[in-house]
């Protein structure tokens, strides 16, 4: 039982924290909001990302809990995580060729508009609410951590969404500390961690296949 609710944490924050990483509207936000504003906007901020995260988690753990009782909408949902893990790896591939800039480029799907900055809570809400494509982000991620057993339907679910929550937190917390060091080595090695990703990616991928296809 408490292996199960270690597991339930550790991989929900990996999973929240390493896809925070990469240079996204967020953690590029956060870190100009530090500079602007200082440091305590930049954390109210952080915490209105976290919290609307946290609730589009809740219905897409509702939602895969909801699909896992029927193998054919489990199924499906499998299938979906194995081509958005395709899809996320082969757009890290095709920018390896690119010279390195400074691009928003955070593997979880994100609304790229311009924004102001503003009151850090509420802009932390607002962005966090309009990036409605982290829905099939962790949709996928949630399909499979029921499908490896990392999650239940018991109180590991609470612990999944808790830790990825902390996990967004620490995240954007690394880059308001040290944003513009950390934004600065992000973008000189983005050639580098771009394919890391890709290949992380593109693994977790042909895994997922191979088990669907085994399962059959």
């Amino acid at each position: 039982m408490y292996m199960l609710a270690i597991i339930s944490m550790l991989s929900g924050f990996l999973i929240s924290f390493l896809g925070g990483l990469p240079l996204g509207n967020l953690n590029v936000t956060a870190v100009r909001i530090t500079l602007a504003e200082g440091v305590g906007k930049a954390r109210q901020f952080s915490v209105g990302v976290v919290l609307v995260e946290m609730l589009y988690m809740f219905f897409c753990m509702q939602g895969v809990a909801m699909a896992h009782q029927y193998a054919a909408a489990f199924m499906i949902l499998r299938w979906f995580m194995v081509f958005l893990l395709l899809i996320m790896a082969v757009g890290c591939f095709i920018t390896l060729p690119g010279k390195g800039r400074a691009e928003t480029n955070d593997h979880r799907p994100k609304n790229s508009g311009k924004t102001k900055i503003a009151a850090g809570f509420a802009l932390g809400l607002a962005l966090s609410a309009i990036n409605i494509l982290q829905i099939p982000y962790w949709t996928g991620w949630i399909t499979i951590a029921m499908q490896n057993s990392w999650v239940g339907k018991d109180y590991t679910a609470w612990l999944f969404i808790l830790a990825a929550g902390w996990g967004t937190f620490a995240c954007l917390t690394i880059f308001i500390m040290v944003g513009k060091k950390l934004s600065a080595w992000l973008t000189k090695n983005k050639k580098a961690l771009d394919l890391a990703f890709g290949m992380i990616f593109l693994a977790v991928a042909l895994t997922q296949l191979y088990l669907i296809i085994k399962s059959l």
